[in-house]
């Protein structure tokens, strides 16, 4: 073997060589790149889920916030509504005729009779004459706002306020619920 054939081999297995490290590192790139879209794909995955999340999270509260502000706005509206309702009411029992007034004035008064001894009556100017003849009660008319009786023990330690606007007051806890179902078909209570 002479110098030219022996070089030509050590050519040829430096080519080889050089062509094996070749096929290597394009391996060994190929693998590493398939690695890094495994791992970018892996990560934008990881994004992409996170931001739906985030997304259904948001989703989530808006319309929750919109349901609450509607519920709010409806129940609010319903209340102003049950509230035209029992000043209906006291519109209508104001413009009643005298007599029928006289009537229910009569009537608020009864419960003069809870109160032992004497006891004073106010009532509404122009009324005072359907009280004549209350046991051990001094009537006294005056200027209310509303329709109604006060009546108050003679110390002052009892009084029962019977005017119209106590008494709607008063009755309007008991009322509502029927008052709602009228209106809207439910109960108060499943307003909240």
């Amino acid at each position: 073997m002479g110098y030219v054939e022996l070089e030509a081999r050590i050519r040829a297995d430096h080519m080889k060589a050089v062509g094996e490290l070749k096929v290597k590192a394009e391996e060994e790139a190929a693998k590493i790149m398939a690695e890094a879209k495994a791992a970018a794909y892996a990560a934008s995955e990881r994004v992409r889920l996170g931001g739906e999340r985030r997304a259904a999270l948001i989703y989530r509260q808006v319309v929750g916030q919109a349901r609450l502000e509607a519920m709010r706005a409806m129940g609010s509206e319903k209340n102003r509504l049950v509230e035209k309702v029992f000043a209906e009411a006291a519109r209508r029992v104001m413009s009643l005729p005298h007599d029928k007034k006289a009537g229910l004035v009569r009537r608020l008064a009864e419960d003069a009779r809870l109160i032992g001894g004497r006891k004073k009556v106010r009532v509404n100017r122009g009324f005072g004459g359907v009280l004549v003849g209350l046991p051990d009660s001094e009537v006294v008319e005056e200027d209310f706002d509303c329709l109604g009786v006060i009546i108050s023990s003679e110390d002052g330690a009892v009084t029962i306020d019977n005017r119209l606007s106590s008494v709607l007051g008063q009755s309007k806890p008991r009322l509502t619920p029927e008052v709602n179902v009228i209106l809207f078909g439910e109960n108060e209570l499943q307003l909240k």
